[in-house]
């Protein structure tokens, strides 16, 4: 027998991909990269009638169709009415369970009306200025020795050209 996600789209994100191994539903924190209008096909009528819809793509996984009440409540957490100034937005996404639509119940993806505060960039000049201060290969390996993993992760391009000069 194949596995249920075969029967699924996969081009959309839907509640199946918010299940962890112990099959419970996860919130997903996600990034928008763009907005733009797309059509789906029900799949269902012999002819191949498309409905417009809103889809937001997003930067860690498949885009997802916009209902109404998600494009809403994007705009009411964003106060932003136009969809260009969404990109980089972080949102919550999570699944609700058992809502009422077209005649049945589903589990539907929901946005949170959670804000995502934007991480403060950090500044890591103290870093650079200090490699850009080594004079041989012995110092500035020191230099970046001393250094934490996540400062060497931000500082390495600088690494690598200072130790292009310096060879």
């Amino acid at each position: 027998m194949a596995h249920f996600k075969e029967f699924l789209d996969p081009n959309y994100l839907c509640n199946i991909d918010f299940l962890n191994n112990d099959m419970q539903y996860i919130r997903r924190i996600v990034t928008i990269t763009d907005v733009k209008k797309g059509e789906v096909h029900d799949g269902k009528s012999k002819k191949a009638q498309a409905e417009s819809v809103v889809v937001l793509h997003l930067k860690e996984c498949k885009p997802l169709i916009l209902s109404n009440r998600n494009f809403k409540t994007i705009i009411r957490m964003t106060r932003k009415v136009d969809t260009d100034n969404w990109k980089d937005t972080q949102v919550e996404l999570y699944i609700k369970e058992n809502v009422k639509a077209f005649g049945e119940m589903w589990d539907v993806v929901t946005v949170s009306n959670r804000i995502i505060a934007p991480k403060a960039a950090i500044d890591y000049s103290k870093q650079i200025e200090t490699l850009r201060k080594c004079t041989s290969l012995d110092e500035l390996r020191a230099a970046y020795s001393s250094l934490t993993s996540a400062e060497q992760a931000a500082t390495v391009s600088v690494k690598d050209e200072l130790k292009t000069k310096l060879s």
